[in-house]
């Protein structure tokens, strides 16, 4: 009877052996099946996951520049038409505002267009470094020059500024 009980026993254990194998080649076929399709749904991940981390950075970046504006003491940009008579003396300008919108806690954007006729080249130049390197600044959006008639150094400059006002 023992000797019976073992053959019984090792034919179960055959049994569950070439279970266990089937099973084993067929995961592992199931394996390399579904592979490339995982790799491609990990990549997709993975590329979603640097673009989260670069939104991340210039979220931190929009974030250090809005605290550094709140900390400015000036409120206005610089008046535009008082800085094209102090640099561009006799340049007959047309100043309208376009809109304004909300932006960060206590801040509007104001967009403004600058029309300029006869503007000297090299003054509309030391126009734009001084608006842009004030605090806050303004900034050129858009930009349109035409040939003067009045020869070579001159345009007729249409400008679209954005500067930042506190309220």
């Amino acid at each position: 009877m023992k000797g019976k009980l073992n053959l019984t026993g090792m034919r179960l254990l055959w049994v569950m052996a070439v279970t266990t194998l089937v099973l084993g080649v067929g995961l592992t076929i199931n394996s390399i099946r579904i592979t490339p399709e995982y790799s491609r749904w990990i990549s997709r991940k993975m590329d979603d996951l640097a673009q989260l981390e670069n939104m991340y950075r210039s979220l931190e970046t929009y974030r250090r520049a809005a605290a550094a504006f709140c900390e400015l003491e000036d409120r206005k940009p610089v008046e535009l038409s008082d800085t094209i008579r102090r640099i561009m003396p006799g340049v007959s300008s047309d100043i309208r505002q376009r809109e304004t919108r909300p932006a960060a806690k206590d801040w509007t954007v104001m967009r403004m267009e600058v029309e300029l006729d006869e503007a000297p080249l090299e003054g509309l130049g030391e126009f734009l470094y001084y608006v842009e390197s004030s605090r806050p600044p303004w900034r050129l959006v858009e930009c349109n020059l035409v040939a003067s008639d009045r020869g070579p150094g001159y345009a007729r400059a249409t400008l679209i500024l954005e500067g930042l006002e506190k309220r």
